[in-house]
């Protein structure tokens, strides 16, 4: 499984998540939340079946500053559970409760990042 946990809290690192060209997820996640626990469940088997996407967990209790920052950082309003797909410092799509699936993470990487070698069309923003 490819889930990193956020190690701070520090709201000030939120713009760190974000970096990078390569497309990642932000899961936003609450310990104490049967639906979170169920998308947890999702966000895991979509990590396994994909060990080159980086997913970043933010516990929303534990790391409330830096969750809300993200909410910010990428102007989508906050939510728990909350998958983001990331790529090139922006967000590209956002699922939260019964809409965080493996499936629909699939299919959001594949219109994000459809099969363009030359780059001509670059990626699609989807919300």
């Amino acid at each position: 499984m490819t889930i990193h946990r956020v190690p701070t809290a520090d709201p000030a690192d939120a713009a760190s998540l974000l970096k990078g060209d390569a497309p990642r997820l932000i899961f936003k996640h609450s310990p104490t939340c049967g639906i979170s626990t169920k998308a947890y469940t999702e966000v895991s088997m979509f990590a396994d079946e994909h060990p080159d996407v980086p997913v970043f967990l933010v516990d929303v209790i534990a790391q409330r500053a830096l969750s809300r920052q993200l909410a910010v950082e990428l102007a989508f309003p906050h939510a728990s559970p909350q998958v983001i797909l990331v790529a090139d410092g922006r967000p590209f799509w956002s699922a939260s409760h019964g809409g965080v699936t493996g499936r629909a993470i699939e299919r959001a990487l594949t219109l994000a990042l459809p099969d363009d070698p030359e780059g001509e069309h670059g990626p699609r923003t989807i919300r």
